[in-house]
């Protein structure tokens, strides 16, 4: 991770390589069901691009999340 005062952040992921599977499956694939969310959870959404954000907050709330947005 690289900070500059004034400039933000710079983290860099490392991420393995994965093997491509040796064969498909040719029905179609299926997304696996959402999680519901339990009563009273709320996710903490920590972006300060304002456009981001919301996206992130609506979406959440469109899938029944309750949000806090900090900048």
């Amino acid at each position: 991770m690289i900070s500059t005062i004034g400039q933000g952040s710079t983290f860099t992921l490392y991420l393995p390589r994965a093997a491509a599977p040796a064969q498909r499956d040719p029905s179609p694939a299926r997304a696996p069901p959402l999680p519901s969310p339990e009563r009273g959870q709320c996710i903490l959404v920590v972006e300060d691009n304002v456009e981001v954000g919301r996206f992130c907050t609506e979406t959440l709330h469109d899938l029944g999340y309750a949000t806090k947005w900090v900048a």
